[in-house]
């Protein structure tokens, strides 16, 4: 029959224990009953507590005190059933590539599995007390704690993901919980090393997410329930997308996760440039205020950024000063932000006819502007939110759009030789073709356009040592 489960005996255990064996839908696992004592002693040191799929601790900097803790502590101090932690044996390829520590891995318990043996270590206390300072009959009560191991054969990475997704359908992990279960794979390996330091993999995490002294530095939000990961993950997903700015359902970021067609080098490269961007506005504003990006700036940021790329194009603009930028950006944020301003009357935000069509409720402008914002899944609320931005920010004045053509034509440079008699452009000496360059009179990075009349012929020398100066500056300096 189809789903049938089929049990049956294998062996008895060293300690005499009866263990089952399910075979179903091609799965084995073994059902193993281990008294706390043992599993302090042998078994926690065989098992990966914290692979690349599972949930971060629950207190922040992996700090060991907190609710979380001492809520599993107390349930094994009561007597309560511990529920079943559930396990899977490597392979013999694992077990290489971890360098032989461990032979298993967590799949689902994470905490209980990590709590216990710390606190049986005295590294933290539960109801004001620490493991040593217990009765001696309540320590001997909790080594002799019955917990309940289900151990998996082998799995594939995605069989792992899956399990993980299938015994939490009704606890509380959150969307990006079940999205990092997805384990040693190049789109969530990616995500999760560009936004922290991982367990056994010795990552460097992006410059906009580092530490310093167990804050981060350039954020003013902590990665708790994996929320670094998560805005991260839906920058990522915009850039599988033909135009950068827009949202992402957790449906589309679940389909990008289970994606083997990704241009992981192109999602990269953009993705990289992205949170280099976050960074330079991040050091702007530690500079004027001693602190780092707020969650709400740290989105409306990056649709910033989205626009600008969709608006003048993939590199085609260029930010000359980035305290500027973020002083302007500021300043128009600031002012649709604020229900106390002129965005937080009513009935002069219907006259203008700013709010959009589909929205019903009464309700000021400045609110909704926050709300959008907070809705990374909705399209239309991401470029409204925009809008809404740009009516306060002249984005004009802190960038230069670059031209799209940055190359001369060849017919172009050879007008342009002749008609300059055959002479470089800068020192007047006589240029032949084989060392002349095509050079732009007003930089190209500044703002200046590949036409004609922009255009001087100049010796090969002069224009790699040109940079990103304007030719009459290059002139001066000689």
């Amino acid at each position: 029959m189809k789903g049938e489960e089929k049990f049956f005996p294998i062996f008895n255990n060293s300690e005499g224990e009866f263990v089952m064996k399910l075979k179903r839908c091609k799965r084995n696992f073994e059902i193993v009953k281990v008294k706390l004592r043992d599993y302090i002693k042998t078994v926690y040191h065989e098992i990966n507590c914290q692979p690349v799929g599972q949930r971060l601790p629950v207190t922040e900097n992996s700090e060991l005190y907190g609710e979380k803790a001492e809520g599993i502590i107390r349930t094994i101090l009561n007597g309560d059933f511990f529920g079943t932690i559930t396990c899977v044996k490597l392979s013999e390829t694992e077990i290489y590539e971890c360098g032989e520590q461990y032979d298993k891995e967590s799949l689902d318990g994470g905490h209980r599995k990590r709590y216990s043996y710390a606190y049986s270590q005295d590294e933290f206390a539960c109801d004001g007390k620490k493991f040593s300072e217990l009765s001696e009959e309540d320590r001997e009560d909790f080594l002799d704690t019955d917990l309940h191991f289900c151990i998996y054969e082998p799995l594939t990475t995605y069989q792992k993901g899956k399990i993980f997704r299938d015994l939490n359908t009704s606890t509380d992990v959150n969307f990006m919980e079940m999205l990092n279960s997805y384990g040693n794979i190049p789109i969530a390996n990616y995500v999760r090393e560009s936004v922290r330091s991982v367990d056994g993999v010795g990552n460097a995490e992006h410059r906009l997410f580092e530490m310093a002294e167990k804050h981060n530095r350039w954020i003013d939000f902590t990665n708790s329930r994996l929320i670094h990961d998560q805005y991260f993950a839906r920058i990522v997903y915009r850039y599988t997308q033909s135009e950068c700015l827009g949202g992402g359902t957790n449906q589309e970021l679940s389909d990008m996760y289970n994606s083997d067609s990704l241009d992981m080098d192109n999602i990269i490269k953009k993705s990289n440039e992205h949170l280099d961007f976050l960074l330079t506005m991040a050091v702007a504003r530690k500079k004027i205020f001693q602190k780092g990006l707020t969650k709400k700036e740290f989105k409306m940021l990056s649709y910033v950024y989205f626009y600008l790329q969709d608006t003048y194009g993939y590199k085609q603009f260029k930010i000359p000063h980035t305290d500027n930028f973020y002083k302007e950006f500021k300043k128009g944020f600031d002012e649709v932000d604020n229900n106390d301003g002129k965005y937080g009357d009513i009935e002069e935000d219907c006259s203008t006819q700013s709010i959009p069509s589909w929205e019903t409720r009464s309700i000021l402008l400045s609110q909704l502007f926050s709300q959008y914002i907070d809705d990374p899944k909705d399209t239309r609320k991401v470029v409204q939110a925009i809008k809404w931005l740009l009516m306060e920010v002249d984005i004009e004045s802190v960038i230069i759009s670059l031209d799209k053509k940055r190359n001369f034509t060849r017919l172009e440079k050879e007008r342009k030789l002749s008609e300059q008699g055959y002479v470089c452009a800068i020192d007047g000496k006589p240029l032949i073709w084989e060392d002349a360059h095509a050079a732009h009179i007003v930089a190209h990075v500044k703002g200046g356009e590949t036409i004609y009349s922009n255009l001087a012929m100049v010796r090969t020398i002069h224009n790699l040592k040109m940079g990103d100066m304007n030719l009459d500056e290059y002139k001066e300096t000689l």
